[in-house]
C-alpha cells in the first residue's frame, strides 16, 4: 500500500454494515446489484424512498473482513443509518457509523501500487485506497484516525469541483429526497440495475426507465459570477420574464477565478437555452464526460 502525502477531506463519512444477512439485506435496499459486486471493486449505488426519490448516493464495496462499507457525504450518514435500522427487523445485520474512526485523505497523484482502474479497491490492514470513478485519476485513502484534528487545506473544495466536472452528483441535505436516480444520471453511471428485483422505489424507477418518461437530466453548469447556489436552489430559464423553475441544483461549488460550477437536474427541453439561479447571471451548459443517452 503506498503512503503518498495527501491532504485531509472533511466532507465524507463511512457506514459499515456487517452480519450474516448483510449481503441479502443490502441487495434488497439499494439500486445497484450487490450480487454482481466482485471482490476488490466498488459500485456506485443509491438508496431511494418508496416514491423513487434518492435519499443518498454513495460508493459501496465489501471490505476484506466481510463488512460492507458505504462512502458518502458525511451529512447523509445519519439519515441512511436510521432508515436501514428501520427495515432491519430480525435480520442478522449490524449497522454502524465508522466516520470518527477514520481519516479521509485525497490522493491526486498516482503512487506505486495504487489501483489504476476506476472503482478498484486496494486494502492492506486498516489502510484502504479507493480509485475514484473519474477517468482523470484520483484516489480516496481511508486509514485509522490519527487522533488529531486535520487542518483545512482546500482539498474538499477541489475534490467537489472535480466531482462536478466528472458528472458525479452526490446529493446533500438540501438536494436529498428530490430527484429520481435518472434525474441525477445515476442510470448512466451504472448505479442502477434494472433486472435485480425489488428495492424501495424500484417500481417508480423501472417505470420511468421502460416507458421513457425521463423529463429531467443532470447538466454541468458554469456561471461566470456570483456566489455558488445551495443544493436544492431553484433554476430558471435565463430569458427575461421567466419565473417558472426549470430545475434545481444538486451540488455546486465556487470556482477559483470567480463564479461557480454546478450539477443540476434541469428539464431537458429547457437545457437547450441558458439557465440562471435566482439573482444570478446566465449559466452555460458544459459537456459532461459521458453521453446523456436515453435508456435503450
Amino acid at each position: 500500500m503506498p503512503s503518498p502525502a495527501a491532504p485531509p477531506l472533511h466532507a465524507w463519512g463511512l457506514l459499515e454494515i456487517s452480519g450474516a444477512d448483510a449481503a441479502e439485506f443490502l441487495h434488497g435496499q439499494f439500486t445497484s446489484d450487490l450480487k454482481r459486486l466482485p471482490e476488490g471493486r466498488a459500485q456506485l449505488s443509491a438508496y431511494c424512498l418508496p416514491k423513487g426519490e434518492v435519499l443518498a448516493d454513495f460508493l459501496i464495496w465489501r471490505a476484506a473482513g466481510g463488512a460492507y462499507r458505504l462512502l458518502l457525504p458525511r451529512e447523509r450518514c445519519a439519515p441512511v443509518a436510521r432508515r436501514l435500522q428501520l427495515f432491519r427487523l430480525r435480520a442478522a445485520v449490524e449497522i454502524g457509523d465508522a466516520t470518527a474512526a477514520h481519516d479521509f485523505l485525497a490522493v491526486f497523484e498516482p503512487a506505486a501500487g495504487a489501483p489504476a482502474e476506476p472503482l478498484a479497491v486496494a486494502e492492506r490492514g486498516a489502510d484502504t485506497l479507493l480509485a475514484w470513478p473519474d477517468a482523470r485519476g484520483r484516489w480516496l485513502r481511508l486509514r485509522e484516525a490519527a487522533g488529531e484534528a486535520d487542518p483545512e487545506t482546500g482539498a474538499d473544495e477541489r475534490w467537489r469541483r472535480l466531482d462536478l466536472e466528472a458528472g458525479l452528483p452526490f446529493v446533500r441535505a438540501g438536494s436529498a429526497e428530490r430527484f429520481a436516480p435518472q434525474h441525477l444520471n445515476l442510470d448512466l453511471l451504472d448505479a442502477v440495475s434494472f433486472d435485480k428485483g425489488c428495492y424501495p422505489g424500484q417500481e417508480v424507477v423501472a417505470r420511468m426507465h421502460y416507458r421513457g418518461r425521463i423529463k429531467h437530466r443532470t447538466y454541468l453548469l458554469r456561471c461566470p459570477d456570483g456566489a455558488a447556489p445551495e443544493p436544492g436552489a431553484e433554476l430558471f430559464p435565463a430569458a427575461a420574464g421567466a419565473t417558472r423553475p426549470c430545475g434545481h441544483v444538486a451540488e455546486a461549488c465556487p470556482l477559483p477565478d470567480g463564479g461557480w460550477l454546478a450539477l443540476a437536474p434541469v428539464r431537458i427541453a429547457a437545457a437547450e437555452e441558458p439557465v440562471r439561479a435566482a439573482d444570478a447571471a446566465a449559466a452555460e451548459v458544459l459537456p459532461l464526460p459521458y453521453p446523456l443517452r436515453e435508456p435503450e
